[in-house]
C-alpha cells in the first residue's frame, strides 16, 4: 500500500513445547511435549500482521489414544496461525488431516476466547458465543482411554477445568466402546449446565439423556427412552473360560447413579421399563429403590 512499509521475515528453528505455552500464555496442562522443528513466517503489515508456523512435529510426542496420538518418531505436518494486532488475537492450527482449530481471544486472555475444534474429516467454525466447543466425524471411538486422558490432565477435577473452556461437543461416530459395550451409529451432544454436563445420546443399541454433576458426590443420572440388549442365543453354550468384559471394572470405582429407562429389550423382546438408584459403599455397591419390569412381573426393592 503507499505510504506503508511492510516486513516479512523467515526462519528455521527449534522450540521446546513448554517453551511456546509459555509464550503464549496457555496455562492449562497440554498432552503435547518434545522439541518441535519449524519454519516460521512473519508478515508485518499493520493490522494485517500474521505468524505462520509450519511443521512436520518430528521430535513431537502427542499423548492422545489413536489416531490422534503419536511418539516422537512419528511426525505429521502441521500448520500454526495466528493475527498480531486488533482487539482478537486469531489463531488456526491444520494436524494433518486429523484436527483444525479455529480460535479468538483478546490478548492476554486466552480463557476468555471463543472457538472450535473439528476432530476428522471436516473444518472447524469460529462461533460466536465464549468458550470452545468441539464437533467430530469419526469411524469409531474407544472411551477407556481418553477418560484415563480427562482425569490425567483435568487434575481429577474435569467439571472445574471444563467450566474454564469447553462450552459443549457434537459427535457423530460409527462404532463407539467402552466399559465392556459396543454402541453403533452414534449422535453425541454434550451441552454446559449450571453445576453439570447434559449428554444427550442416541444409537442403535441406547437412547437417552445423561447429566453428569459437577459434584463428586452428587449421583449420574441416566434417563433412557430404550436400551437393547442383544438376544440370547438359546443354541449356543456359555463358555466359563471367556473373559468377563467387566473383569476390569472395579466396583469402587463405580460413582452414584440415578437409572431410568423406559423401554429395556432383549433381542426383540420387551422386558419393561427399569428404574433402580446405586450407591458406592466400603464394602462395594449398594442397590435401591428398584423397580424392574420383567415381561409383565414387576420386581420392586
Amino acid at each position: 500500500k503507499p505510504g506503508n512499509i511492510s516486513t516479512r521475515v523467515t526462519a528455521r528453528g527449534q522450540v521446546t513445547v513448554k517453551r511456546l505455552t509459555e509464550w503464549l500464555k496457555i496455562s492449562q496442562p497440554l498432552p503435547v511435549s518434545g522439541d518441535i522443528p519449524y519454519q516460521l513466517q512473519l508478515n508485518l503489515d499493520g493490522a494485517d500482521s500474521q505468524l505462520m508456523v509450519s511443521s512436520n512435529l518430528k521430535g513431537v510426542a502427542v499423548d492422545l489414544p489413536a489416531p490422534f496420538g503419536m511418539p516422537a518418531s512419528q511426525g505429521r505436518d502441521s500448520v500454526f496461525r495466528m493475527t498480531l494486532q486488533g482487539a482478537e488475537r486469531r489463531y488456526w492450527f491444520d494436524y494433518g488431516e486429523l484436527a483444525n482449530f479455529t480460535f479468538a481471544a483478546p490478548p492476554d486472555k486466552f480463557n476468555d476466547g471463543r472457538g472450535e475444534l473439528f476432530l476428522g474429516d471436516g473444518d472447524a467454525v469460529l462461533p460466536a458465543a465464549k468458550g470452545l466447543r468441539i464437533r467430530g466425524v469419526l469411524s469409531e471411538l474407544d472411551i477407556d482411554p481418553w477418560k484415563k486422558l480427562v482425569s490425567q490432565y483435568a487434575g481429577n477435577d474435569p467439571g472445574g477445568s471444563a467450566k474454564q473452556l469447553l462450552s459443549g461437543a457434537d459427535f457423530k461416530i460409527g462404532k463407539l466402546t467402552g466399559l465392556g459395550t459396543q454402541f453403533d451409529q452414534v449422535n453425541l451432544q454434550l451441552d454446559r449446565k449450571p453445576v453439570a454436563w447434559g449428554l444427550q445420546f442416541d444409537s442403535q443399541q441406547a437412547k437417552g439423556s445423561v447429566t453428569l454433576p459437577d459434584s463428586k458426590v452428587a449421583p449420574i443420572g441416566f434417563n433412557l427412552q430404550y436400551v437393547k440388549l442383544p438376544a440370547v442365543d438359546p443354541t449356543v453354550q456359555a463358555d466359563e473360560n471367556a473373559p468377563d468384559p467387566l473383569g476390569s471394572i472395579d466396583p469402587k470405582d463405580i460413582p452414584a447413579l440415578d437409572i431410568a429407562i423406559a423401554q429395556l429389550f432383549q433381542g426383540p423382546e420387551l422386558l419393561g421399563a427399569w428404574s433402580l438408584k446405586i450407591r458406592p459403599t466400603t464394602k462395594g455397591l449398594a442397590f435401591s429403590d428398584l423397580d424392574l419390569g420383567l415381561k409383565g412381573m414387576q420386581l420392586k426393592g
